[in-house]
């Protein structure tokens, strides 16, 4: 594999290529280069700083202190909302914006004055919602490592070690899903993406062999990619695994730690406002009382069913504003999901708990074999929809609902070769009860 991304260190490259030329290793298909800046990479060494020094902190029944100023500078700076008018005096007075708000024009929510040629764009994979594109920010990429670090300090160590293969994201998608190999400048380590599905692969074998070879010491992905990763059963030794974008099940969880003797950390993060907050499994230890909040600048309510900001221990959705994303500042931004607040005794900040957050949605094929959402999401992106469902009846066959049939042919066309041969049918959208359009869901 060629273009090697620039600004690499000696050793960073000479490591990088032999990690590409690995005879075990993946088919690669996307470097990924590591774009900050030194101006951007003192960003992330100052939000690490905050991480660990500033952790979130309000009153009960009150706000952060940094809430007001940073409020009046987000105001006057994002198209999206100086166009509602002035600032209300309170945040409770400020409407508040979902998915579908975002999916109507993304580049209005950026600010003015973030450098167009920065910017990264993010597709949802539309599990909570009609997939959607997130802008995003070099900054935001990297400072996921000292967020996540900082987050199962001082329970664990990782130590990514210097031009080693120490963090690795497993994906398990039959479409889309880049294998991308890369190196982070901030933590000094080799990264990689790599999907557990055959098909990623020269050899089937090749994938356990690749990372026994590598053994890193974090392993990140989301429940269906570590339910393949136990299937799979490589000799390898994480200090860390990391569950992402889904709710991780009690069983699968205990299994992993079992398998690998590792903690887990059980991450609930969005990709507009990546991760919120979290809670570290230890092997054999306790299971913690909730959720806790990780980034310094994130303010999270609880509305409840009118709107209206709950006291803590309320149930409701979970609104946020602040955040980590430069390209994204978000204003009482809705998540979807539902939680309570809950604060132990003496606490800076809350705690979320009974979180009601997505759920991995796996189809299956006529074969018998798993089919990933995400793909589905990925197969259908050449077509213009803005929103869709799919539904899989007990017998296997498919219900695709659009707001316009007249791409029943395509949507039909672009499923068969994922579903090999299991029946499609397409009508219009047709929402739940309460009025949601709930993306994917499984019959039986």
């Amino acid at each position: 594999m060629s273009n090697r991304p620039a600004h690499m260190p000696p050793s960073a490259a000479r490591a990088y290529d032999a990690l590409v030329e690995d005879p075990t290793g993946p088919i690669w298909t996307h470097p990924r280069e590591d774009r900050l800046t030194p101006a951007m990479r003192t960003e992330v060494n100052r939000f690490a700083w905050q991480v660990r020094s500033s952790p979130p902190a309000w009153p009960v029944d009150g706000e952060p202190p940094w809430l007001d100023g940073w409020l009046a500078d987000t105001w006057a700076r994002v198209p999206a909302h100086r166009d509602r008018g002035p600032l209300p005096e309170r945040l409770v007075d400020i409407t508040p914006v979902g998915r579908q708000d975002l999916a109507g024009d993304p580049a209005w929510f950026v600010p003015t004055g973030v450098p167009l040629d920065e910017l990264i764009a993010y597709t949802t994979s539309g599990t909570a919602g009609a997939p959607t594109t997130v802008p995003s920010h070099p900054v935001t990429t990297a400072a996921y490592y000292p967020l996540l670090l900082a987050a199962v300090a001082p329970e664990v160590t990782v130590d990514p070690r210097p031009d080693v293969l120490d963090w690795v994201t497993v994906t398990s998608q039959e479409l889309g899903g880049y294998i991308v190999p890369s190196w982070s400048s901030t933590i000094g380590s080799l990264t990689a993406q790599v999907s557990l599905r055959p098909h990623g692969w020269h050899d089937p074998d090749h994938a356990a062999a690749f990372l026994a070879r590598h053994d890193p010491r974090c392993i990140t992905g989301d429940p269906v990619a570590f339910a393949d990763l136990l299937r799979l059963a490589p000799d390898i030794h994480p200090r860390l695994l990391v569950s992402t974008a889904a709710t991780l099940a009690e069983g699968l969880r205990t299994a992993l730690q079992k398998a690998f003797g590792a903690p887990v950390l059980d991450l609930y993060s969005t990709t507009e406002t990546g991760p919120i907050a979290a809670a570290l499994h230890l092997p054999g230890g306790p299971t913690p009382p909730g959720l806790r909040l990780l980034q310094p600048h994130l303010f999270v309510e609880v509305l409840g069913p009118e709107g209206h900001r709950l006291p803590e221990g309320g149930r409701g959705e979970v609104v946020v504003t602040g955040g980590m994303n430069p390209a994204l500042p978000l204003v009482r931004h809705r998540t979807g999901d539902h939680a309570t607040l809950h604060r132990p005794n003496g606490a800076a900040a809350p705690m979320l708990a009974e979180l009601e957050g997505r759920t991995p949605v796996v189809f299956r094929a006529a074969d018998g074999s798993q089919v990933n959402s995400h793909s589905v999401t990925v197969a259908l992106r050449p077509l213009a929809i803005p929103r869709f469902t799919v539904h899989q009846r007990a017998d296997g066959s498919l219900l695709v609902g659009v707001d316009d049939i007249a791409d029943a042919g395509r949507i039909t066309a672009l499923l068969a070769p994922l579903f090999g041969g299991s029946p499609i049918d397409v009508a219009p959208i047709t929402p739940t009860p309460a009025g949601k359009v709930v993306p994917f869901t499984v019959e039986g």
